[in-house]
């Protein structure tokens, strides 16, 4: 009896071992051909966000004197953000890939449904046009947003670094990638749907505006909205 279970164990162990790499290596070639796209396109968001931060600074109840002339850098990095994500959507590899027929799957239309979410994220100052001094409520419609754009960066540094763990995960730095891009991914989603449902959104939702706070609300929770999209777009497309 024992030799038969002994017999029987050693069987599952060699399936198993024989399974395992299979396994693997789906799990490490899963949408591979599409990385370099998307990590461009989440290093493209992150200028766009870096930028648009830098520019609503220069409009808040901060002293920014010491800072050299941020409105310029930060519309910069918007700039250079946006070639990004149009190298990536519209770029030779992109094209080489709708020529070998790689572009008419779920994961070719998610990539640039993505793109198209990424562009709509950049700050813009006509939304405070006329320029006035930032009232209370705008000030914190602010931090609101910038809240945003730190999650939404989080959740795509965690989309590259789970990409990244994609590879031979034997190795312990690898396979932490991956398990640390996951956890981002999954933590920064939470963050954006928490501050959706936030008491001080609520509170803004609810008080007497001015119509130049009424304005930049909508323009806050669009933009929270679309944040949204893309962090459950970026989870599903790694995760699913």
């Amino acid at each position: 009896m024992a030799s038969y279970s002994l017999r029987f164990i050693t069987v599952i162990a060699l399936g198993l071992l024989v399974s395992f790499p299979g396994t693997l290596k789906a799990e490490t070639d899963k949408n591979r051909d599409f990385h370099p796209i998307h990590m461009m396109l989440n290093n493209g968001l992150n200028m766009i966000l870096d930028g648009s931060s830098l520019i609503m600074m220069t409009e808040m109840d901060i002293d920014i004197s010491f800072a050299k002339d941020p409105q310029a850098h930060g519309n910069m990095m918007i700039a250079t953000g946006r070639k990004l994500i149009d190298r990536a959507l519209k770029g030779p590899v992109m094209v080489d890939m709708h020529v070998k027929k790689m572009g008419l799957g779920s994961m070719m239309e998610a990539t640039h449904e993505l793109g198209e979410l990424m562009l709509k994220t950049a700050y813009t100052q006509k939304v405070m046009q006329p320029a006035t001094e930032l009232s209370d409520n705008a000030n914190n419609l602010h931090i609101i947003h910038l809240e945003t754009n730190h999650a939404l960066m989080m959740a795509c540094q965690g989309s590259n670094m789970f990409m990244i763990g994609q590879g031979d995960r034997s190795n312990d730095l690898v396979r932490y990638s991956f398990e640390q891009g996951r956890e981002m991914m999954l933590t920064a989603r939470t963050v954006l749907q928490d501050l959706l449902t936030s008491p001080q959104l609520k509170v803004l939702e609810t008080s007497a505006l001015s119509p130049e706070d009424l304005k930049l609300l909508a323009f806050t929770k669009d933009h929270l909205l679309n944040s949204i999209d893309i962090a459950n777009l970026l989870v599903r497309m790694e995760l699913d």
